[in-house]
């Protein structure tokens, strides 16, 4: 008896043993959390440190507690075997502790925690950079200009006499690096003699001159001898230039040295040689391009002849009444005045100079003068001028009345009916002057028009083509935008009243109850009978009862991720009224999820056979789910229900007012 009591305790015992080794096996899978640092200099020589945290576990995990929440959030999820990262800069070595606590979504939790060390910290010691100045000979004055050099380290310029002693030194602006209670700190040089004068260049200048400036001297100007008016001949002459940092010497005729020359201009006879050179001044400056010159003053290219001036004609335009114009040409010695154009004595002319042996013009040696002395006039040119004035035209008018065209009475003119009868149609009247006048411009004036078709009586009959209508439960008219109506088919030559009231709408919204509609004809038109009378019982259609409806299907859809699947939902605005087909497969009303790349085509149909499908609905919808490119796909089966989640989606739909949805319409019948 003992030995099966101590058996079964061992039983008992085993399976104890059993279940938690199990439970702490289940546990273990689960409370994998890791902490990893990696450190890194920034462009400004601090620190970044990129902490990893690893969910290495098969669940979801949520921190729970954080070291560091403004680092890593407590809230923070991490879905099964993820990593993320978070990102923090230090401005030095720093022995910072990140300690996290997770919980995974089966209950279990976990901590870990990771320090950094001095060593995991690189070296973010800046560069020193190496820095060109130009040091000037001697240092003090720069009088025999600079040389390059280029010292090693920004940090050994600001200790060097460079900085300190040698005053004509060229220094450019720089930053350099300290490090200030153990951060590296950036300072900037703003520069020695950057913007300093020296001789017309800058500072910066020779420093861009790789400490070698240079200019490029200015060409003299050399004129030739030339003749004055009076036919003399002048002597030619030079101009010096003035041109910062360059000094310019003359020689003339090769004798002797060259002797320094201050900007001018200066007179050479003819047959002079002058001979030019430019120097840097001071020396240091380098000129670039030509630096000498040499020219010898040439005489006039022919004779100096004597300037004169062509002066006009004496003009007389043409007269009134057949009085002729005149030209008179002019005498001025040295020239010669000729007529080339025209008669003199009326229309244009032109005259011609030209400059005689021994004188000559300035600039262009033929000179024109023209112009016009006026049309020929003739003794008719004084008869009295007189304005022919349009008719008086009447339009024709409705119903058979003709127009008409009154010819004006005006003193010097003939007026006369040249095209149409005078009653209908198109027409001219032309107008003449009589004898002894004249018109200003054409002497022969027209004006024309047209008078309008004819008309006959038969023209002004109006008809009435279609009815008015009003609302009513025994029909249905989906363009009405109201649900208590009368409709009138709006003719410009009708005026339509409801009980008095004109009508100016094709639609006009009304109270129920008994309406009286009439219609008169417009001015100029006629009715049959007038007025047209008609009296209706209006009924508001959003009383009736329904008999038969538009039934509107609703349908969404949300596409296939890399981590979710797709989904779509069918129903319909009034729950029931709409069965539908996926794939022609009779599928209920719901939400369906897909997990895996396909094509459904989805087929609405009324569920009752007198209710029609919304029009705006047009069959068949076909929906192609895809994943985006990279996914790592995983094959899911598409499975459908008609599940809380696609009825609570259809509501949402309703309540946000048609997204994905469309209006429904309804038919309406007398109760």
């Amino acid at each position: 008896m003992f030995k099966k009591i101590l058996a079964s305790v061992a039983t008992a015992a085993l399976a104890l043993v059993m279940v938690f080794t199990g439970a702490v096996s289940a546990n273990a899978t689960h409370t994998s959390l890791s902490i990893s640092a990696d450190v890194s200099c920034t462009s400004d020589f601090k620190y970044q440190v990129t902490w990893s945290v690893a969910n290495n576990a098969g669940l979801t995990e949520t921190i729970t507690s954080s070291s560091d929440t403004s680092l890593v959030p407590v809230g923070e999820t991490l879905t099964a075997g993820q990593t993320k990262t978070y990102t923090e800069v230090l401005p030095g070595v720093t022995n910072k502790t990140l300690t996290l606590s997770g919980q995974w979504s089966d209950g279990a939790t976990n901590s870990d925690s990771k320090t950094l060390a001095d060593h995991d910290f690189p070296s973010c010691v800046p560069n020193r950079n190496p820095v060109t100045i130009c040091h000037a000979t001697p240092p003090d004055t720069a009088a025999q200009g600079w040389v390059s050099e280029t010292i090693d380290g920004s940090g050994a310029i600001l200790s060097s006499q460079h900085q300190t002693q040698h005053d004509k030194d060229i220094i450019p602006s720089f930053v350099y690096w300290e490090q200030i209670d153990g951060v590296w700190t950036p300072f900037t040089y703003p520069g020695k003699n950057l913007t300093t004068d020296f001789s017309g260049f800058t500072g910066s200048e020779i420093l861009a001159s790789d400490c070698s400036p240079g200019k490029t001297a200015t060409a003299p100007v050399f004129q030739p001898a030339t003749c004055t008016d009076s036919g003399d001949t002048t002597d030619g002459s030079y101009t010096i230039p003035s041109t910062d940092g360059v000094v310019y010497s003359v020689r003339l005729n090769g004798a002797g040295p060259y002797v320094e020359t201050a900007a001018g201009t200066y007179s050479a006879p003819v047959g002079t040689q002058i001979q030019v050179k430019a120097e840097g001044d001071p020396s240091w400056i380098v000129l670039n391009g030509t630096t000498s010159w040499s020219y010898t003053v040439p005489a006039p290219d022919s004779a100096c002849l004597i300037l004169v001036t062509p002066v006009a004609p004496t003009v007389t335009p043409v007269a009134e009444c057949g009085v002729d114009g005149s030209v008179v040409l002019p005498t001025t010695t040295g020239v010669v005045y000729e007529l080339t154009f025209g008669n003199g004595l009326y229309g244009p002319y032109t005259v011609t100079a030209t400059p005689d042996d021994g004188y000559k013009f300035a600039g262009n040696q033929i000179v024109t003068f023209s112009g016009d002395l006026g049309a020929q006039t003739f003794a008719s040119d004084c008869y009295p001028v007189v304005t022919p004035v349009a008719p008086t035209v009447t339009p024709v008018g409705d119903c058979g009345v003709d127009g008409s065209i009154v010819l004006p009475t005006t003193t010097g003119v003939v007026y006369e009916l040249t095209l149409g009868n005078g009653l209908y149609g198109a027409y001219t009247v032309t107008a003449t002057p009589a004898d002894g006048y004249k018109f200003a411009g054409d002497q022969v004036v027209t004006f024309s028009g047209d008078l309008g078709d004819q008309t006959f009586k038969s023209d002004c009959e109006v008809f009435i083509d279609t009815d008015p209508t009003a609302s009513s439960c025994l029909s249905f008219d989906q363009d009405s935008p109201f649900t208590s109506w009368i409709r009138v088919s709006l003719d410009p030559r009708l005026i339509y009243t409801i009980d008095g009231n004109v009508v100016t709408s094709e639609y006009t919204e009304v109270t129920p109850g008994s309406h009286t509609v009439q219609a008169t004809a417009a001015d100029g038109f006629i009715l049959e009978p007038d007025p047209s009378t008609w009296t209706f019982d209006v009924q508001d259609t959003e009383q009736c009862l329904p008999t038969s409806a538009l039934v509107t299907p609703i349908e969404s859809s949300t596409q296939l991720t890399c981590d979710e699947p797709g989904s779509f939902t069918i129903g319909a605005l009034d729950e029931g009224t709409v069965s539908w087909t996926v794939n022609g497969v009779p599928t209920a009303a719901g939400t369906y999820p897909v997990s895996t790349e396909q094509e459904l085509t989805l087929v609405a149909e009324p569920t009752l056979e007198a209710d029609g499908l919304d029009p705006d609905w047009t069959n068949p919808l076909v929906l192609d789910f895809t994943f985006p490119e990279g996914c790592d796909l995983k094959t899911l089966a598409f499975t459908g229900g008609n599940d809380p989640l696609g009825l609570a989606l259809i509501a949402g739909l309703l309540g946000l007012g048609g997204l994905g949805c469309y209006v429904a319409f309804r038919r309406f019948a007398a109760s």
